[in-house]
């Protein structure tokens, strides 16, 4: 968070904190990871996800929605939710 705000002048746009429930709807465990509402393929996702890959803290990036994994363009920000 303190990247994104020092970066761009804006708190991250956040769409998930932990267990959300979408996540128990995908039946994800999602209590370790958070969500954040850029497309990776944007000006803030691709810094974004350069400094995550800098940091090596682990992520996904979705660039469109997935069927049962994903309801739309976001990055994940944390090891991959496990089903539960």
């Amino acid at each position: 968070e303190n990247f994104f705000t020092q970066t761009f002048g804006r708190a991250m746009p956040i769409s998930a904190f932990g267990q959300t429930a979408t996540h128990e709807r995908l039946r994800f465990d999602h209590r370790n990871a958070i969500d954040v509402a850029l497309h990776p393929d944007s000006r803030e996702g691709k810094s974004l996800l350069s400094y995550l890959r800098q940091a090596g803290i682990p992520f996904i990036a979705f660039r469109s929605a997935v069927p049962g994994t994903a309801t739309g363009a976001h990055i994940h920000i944390g090891k991959p939710s496990p089903r539960s």
